[in-house]
Formats: C-alpha cells, structure tokens, sequence
C-alpha cells in the first residue's frame, strides 16, 4: 500500500516537472497557473489529511519541498516572460515650425531713358570709337512730374571688326568707371525715394548725375579724360576726373614714367612755357599743374598733343609740340609719337668742321671768281689801248 502511494506521488510530481518545463518554453498566463498551483496544493493537502487519517504520517519536508519548488519555478518563469517582453519607447511628436515670413520688397523707382544718341568715330581701320550720349531719369511713384534724379552724360566703348583681346581689355577699364557712375546715381535714387517716401508733401531737389569721357587718338595711343559727379540747381559740382592712356597694340596701360624720362623736370619746362606765353596773366611756373598730356593725330597728319593743366580758376588746356620736348622723351615716346631723335653733342661737334669747310670752299671759289674778273678786265683795257 505505501508502494502505492509513493508511485502515485512520484507520478504527481513528475507531472508538475513536466507542466512546469512546459509552460517555461511558451507563453503563458501567469495568473492562470498560479491558480491552478493553488488548487493543485489544496488537492494535495486533502490527500495528505486523508493518509494521516488512515495512520501514515507524510514527513513535511518533502511537502515542503515540493511546494517551495513550485513557488521558485513560477517565479523565475514569470521574470523571464518579463523579460522577453519588448519594450515599448514613446515617439516624440514633432514640434511645428513656424513658416517664414515674406520680406516685401521695396517697390523700384520709375525710371526712364529720356534721350539716347550713338555716334561712331574710326580709329583705325578695324578700331571704333562707340560714343553713345544719354540721359535717363527717376521719378516719384505716385506723381511723374516729381524729378528725384537724373543721369546724364556720354558712354565710350571700343569696337572691332574682329576678335581682339587688346580692345576687349580697354573695354573692360572703360566700361568699370561708368559702372562707377551708375552706381552713384542708384544710390542717390533710393535715398532721394526713401526721403520723399517719409514726406511726400515737401519735393525733393533733383540730384543730377553726370559721367563725361574725352579722348585723344594718335594712331596708337588712346588718352582719356573720365570723370563723373553730382550737382543740385543750389550746389555746386562735385567732381571725380581719372586720366588715362592706352596703347591699342597691346591693351596695356601707358603710364607717365613710360614716356618720360625725367616727369618733374618736363612739367616744370611746360609749365614755365605756359607762364611765358601768356604774360597778361603774370603767372609763374607754379601756377600751373600738369594734369595730363594727350597726343593726336590731325586730319593733315599733324601731332598735336594737348596739356590739361590745373589753374586757381579751374582746369586749362594749351597745345604743345612734343618734338620740342624730345630731350624728356623716352624711345618708347618716340616711337609712339613719331618724333626723330634729336642730334647729340658729339653729332653736333662733328657737323661743325663741315661747316666750316663749306664756308672755306665758298671762300676760295668766290676769289677764284675775283681773280677772273680781274684778268678779264685786264684784257679789255689793254685791247682799249692799242
């Protein structure tokens, strides 16, 4: 009978191994199989009670043993079903930007081209002179007749029958001094607009902008006058002049050094001519700054170069002749000017000696004539007498 009950009991607990193992490899309800341990514990201690009736006495370690592996077993199951779980992160929700905002644009200033003329002017046989004169104007938006400002003045480009670097060159130093001035007048646009804008019951005096080019051509050289300013019906100009040279072979800027060999001994010797040529004026040599010196080439094939000087009462121009300054002039002027060297002193002394032959030759043969005239009139008084 105690065999029995022990194979009943090793049976019994075989089985809650096994349902153990069982539930340790799947998913399970955890509150399900605690219930079913507390009845299975209850079953059992029903059947104990009823063995301890019948006069057997089941020793409590091994009840005890069981259930504790019961309880242990459970939980580790139950940890790990925890811990197989995935955890689940939150998604953050995405904060709303706010979209930007449009920056409005200031609305442009009427502008207008008032006047343009184009005129050509043949350097060369391939080499034009393009002289567009202009004047354009801006005016207030809500009334026409309102002038803010004006541009006005000449715009000087070169243009060529076929590609050439050097009139490309020349062209891009060109075109930037009048990119100069247009900046100036777009400035002044806004800033009248922006004045008028804040008070629109007082008028604006019209600012005029002007850019002015004058050049002198030899037949290489291209000398040019640029400048450009500001004035107002109240205020006087206000003036910026650059002065420059080009040599149309190359594209190169020619400065002043290139030319002459001594710059502040020629502008002393044209200006002392200057003062000397106009005594009614009872200036001096330092009355007169040397600006610039631009040379052309005359219709009659003349070279006339033409002095900017700088007075007390403004800015003068008087004509000179370069060959008379030859001794200031490097070759390079030379060549560009067409002005033969002058003789040098050794030339000068050895040209002397000729001279005097020549007087000597003149001598001889005008006595040589005496002599002549003398024996011939001999002749006649003696051919008289007989």
């Amino acid at each position: 009978m105690n065999g029995m009950r022990k194979n009943k009991l090793t049976v019994l607990l075989s089985s809650i191994m096994a349902g153990t193992v069982l539930m340790s490899a799947c998913s399970v309800n955890v509150d399900g199989i605690g219930n079913a341990f507390s009845e299975l514990g209850n079953n059992l201690n029903t059947v104990i009670s009823n063995q301890t009736g019948n006069g057997s006495v089941q020793p409590e370690a091994t009840e005890t043993v069981v259930i504790e592996t019961s309880i242990d077993e459970t939980t580790e199951t139950t940890e790990t079903i925890a811990e197989t779980e995935p955890e689940v992160t939150a998604t953050p929700t995405p904060t709303a930007v706010p979209s930007p905002t449009a920056t409005p644009s200031p609305t442009p200033v009427p502008q207008r081209v008032d006047f343009s003329d184009l005129t050509e002017d043949e350097l060369s046989g391939t080499i034009t002179v393009e002289d567009e004169a202009f004047s354009e104007s801006a005016h207030a938006t809500d009334d026409d007749d309102i002038v803010l400002a004006e541009f006005t003045g000449n715009r000087m480009l070169l243009s060529s029958e076929e590609d050439s670097a050097p009139v490309t060159s020349v062209n891009l130093m060109l075109d930037a001094f009048y990119l100069e001035a247009e900046g100036v007048y777009n400035r002044i646009v806004n800033e009248q607009y922006a004045a008028y804008e804040l008070d629109p019951d007082t008028t604006p005096d019209t600012i005029t902008v002007f850019v002015e080019y004058q050049y002198y051509f030899n037949g290489r050289l291209l000398g040019v006058r640029m400048s450009y300013g500001q004035e107002t019906e109240e205020q006087d100009a206000l003036t910026y002049t650059e002065y420059i040279t080009f040599d149309l072979y190359t594209g190169q800027i020619v400065f002043p050094d290139m030319l002459f060999n001594d710059i502040d001994a020629l502008y002393a010797k044209i200006a002392q001519d200057i003062a000397d040529e106009t005594p009614d004026r009872r200036d001096t040599a330092e009355d007169y700054e040397i600006l610039f010196i631009g040379t052309e080439l005359t219709e009659d094939g003349e070279m006339i170069s033409s002095v900017i000087v700088a007075t007390e009462d403004g800015e003068d121009v008087y004509t000179a002749d370069m060959a008379d300054y030859s001794d200031y002039l490097t070759r390079y002027a030379r060549i560009v000017f067409d002005i033969s060297a002058a003789p040098s002193e050794d030339e000068a002394e050895d040209d002397e000696p000729e001279a005097e032959e020549t007087e000597e030759t003149e001598e001889t043969e005008s006595d040589e004539e005496s002599d002549q005239t003398v024996e011939t009139e001999t002749e006649e008084t003696e051919q008289t007498e007989r």
